[in-house]
């Protein structure tokens, strides 16, 4: 019952950014959407390839490296700045499909095999150098999502290890992510990507510990933000690229805090987590 709430929620929040994302576009006015969403550019469609592979600290056994297919509804926002630069500001539904299946390799039999399917809502963030023929954007990006996974249980399994899979087993985990890279716009419609992904998955949802835990990494990431935001109103050539460098340290160093712990600074348990490189190709409308 508890997934199958999960999902409804999940499912309705989707809808409910959907609904809002084609609001929004229709430039209607809809909780001060336009402040929200600044200058529209455009809706896009991503796609996108990865390989890496899932985590846990106490895990003693080996899980297989998964392959990553997914794809990405959004709207980019833009907003020109005084030195030329464009503060970049996306937004996006997402669905994303995980398995040993579509690795190029093949998965030993001893190996806990994983297929999961993720979705969620997401945002990028960064400046991007406009050039004549092209945007270069360095961009740091975060979601939250749910993630149905299904395990395998090879032969010699211990005791420990299987009580970690049943944790996640047929499950729908809360979780978050958050990804650094380059995309390259290269027309006014094709645009390329690639980035490194970092992804934890709660194998138990406390709400006000992850509240609490979430507010402390997001009040950092904004006081770093606002202090590459500087960096790059007095320094135009350089800056985007700190900007760039200090949202994804203060957001990578945030998820190696929580990848042992996964409500940091409170005591919890050992998440499940998975880190991908993706390269990517998407059409701006």
């Amino acid at each position: 019952m508890a997934r199958t709430q999960r999902s409804i929620a999940l499912a309705c929040i989707t809808l409910l950014s959907l609904s809002v994302l084609s609001a929004a576009r229709a430039e209607e006015k809809i909780w001060d959407m336009d402040h929200y969403w600044r200058e529209f550019r455009g809706p896009f469609v991503h796609l996108s390839y990865g390989l890496g592979e899932p985590k846990q600290k106490l895990y003693q056994g080996e899980f297989s490296k998964l392959g990553s297919m997914e794809l990405r509804l959004g709207y980019t926002g833009g907003k020109v700045q005084s030195s030329g630069l464009l503060d970049v500001d996306d937004r996006f539904v997402f669905f994303n499909y995980m398995s040993s299946d579509i690795h190029t390799g093949t998965p030993a039999p001893t190996t806990t095999d994983l297929a999961m399917f993720r979705y969620g809502i997401g945002w990028r963030e960064g400046y991007a150098y406009e050039f004549s023929y092209m945007e270069l954007l360095p961009y740091q990006q975060t979601t939250l999502n749910f993630t149905t996974i299904h395990a395998s249980r090879p032969q010699g399994l211990s005791a420990q290890d299987a009580a970690i899979i049943d944790r996640y087993d047929n499950a729908a985990p809360f979780g978050v992510s958050t990804e650094g890279g380059v995309a390259v716009q290269l027309s006014s419609l094709l645009f390329v990507h690639a980035g490194y992904e970092a992804s934890v998955m709660y194998p138990r949802w406390v709400f006000w510990q992850w509240s609490g835990s979430y507010i402390i990494g997001s009040v950092g990431m904004a006081l770093v933000s606002g202090f590459g935001r500087e960096i790059v109103k007095s320094s135009p050539e350089i800056g985007p690229v700190m900007y760039w460098i200090l949202r994804n340290a203060a957001a990578y160093g945030y998820y190696l805090l929580l990848k042992d712990n996964q409500f940091w600074p409170f005591h919890s348990e050992t998440p499940l987590t998975t880190e991908f490189f993706k390269v990517g190709v998407g059409l701006t409308f």
